[in-house]
């Protein structure tokens, strides 16, 4: 994977969205910045009256590339209007953890480590 792409990939369990986990290449204070940022690049985008999938756990994957500035997004949700809805609730969630809210990127990363 280039340098130029920063990348967020988030892991959403249904039944206890509190527990979700993100893995990026990010520091963590820039992780809420880059979620809100990708969420307003998609407003306007349209309707997407694709099925939703039914998963235990929703994977979302965004990927901003930095020489171009534009942003990709691919998940398991099989709608895009349920992956925004999820990212918004991380984000959320995030905010109300108060400063510093990559504790969450802390701690997955932490558990990669081992």
């Amino acid at each position: 994977m280039s340098d130029a792409i920063m990348w967020v990939r988030i892991k959403y369990p249904v039944k206890e969205p509190e527990k979700y986990t993100i893995e990026t290449n990010l520091k963590g204070e820039y992780i809420e910045e880059i979620l809100s940022d990708y969420l307003r690049s998609i407003m306007g985008a349209g309707e997407d009256n694709s099925p939703a999938e039914i998963k235990d756990v929703y994977e979302i994957n965004i990927d901003l590339d930095l020489e171009n500035d534009s942003f990709s997004a691919s998940s398991n949700t099989g709608n895009k209007g349920l992956r925004d809805g999820i990212v918004m609730d991380v984000l959320d969630r995030m905010s109300k953890a108060g400063p510093g809210a990559g504790s969450r990127y802390e701690i997955a990363k932490k558990a990669m480590e081992g």
